[in-house]
């Protein structure tokens, strides 16, 4: 929906600064990267900037670039957990099912 909208989308584009004037985000500074590997800094003018750089990268792209919000950041909650892999002899597919997250209480009051 959003491209029969009119938004454009880079692949293989890392935003490195907000472009903010008078409080309102204006663009992004980026590094484009060819397939080659070739890197150009590019400067992208948009009316809407939209950040989605996940859960720790979101907050912290507005403060790097200068941003002095309070609400910034403010409400960011984090899962603690871990990863545990092994080898099985059958495919294991993670995407498949109910999400793989339990709680092992067995070894709760050990030594």
């Amino acid at each position: 929906m959003a491209f029969q909208n009119g938004a454009r989308f880079l692949f293989n584009t890392k935003a490195e600064r907000v472009i903010v004037e008078e409080g309102v985000a204006k663009g992004v500074e980026a590094k484009f990267t060819t397939s080659s590997g070739k890197a150009f800094d590019i400067t992208i003018s948009a009316k809407v900037v939209l950040l989605a750089c996940g859960s720790i990268k979101t907050p912290a792209l507005p403060l790097k670039s200068g941003t002095r919000n309070k609400n910034v950041g403010k409400n960011l909650r984090l899962h603690p957990t871990t990863a545990v892999s092994g080898h099985f002899k059958e495919e294991i597919r993670a995407w498949d099912g109910p999400p793989q997250t339990v709680v092992v209480t067995k070894f709760l009051h050990s030594d």
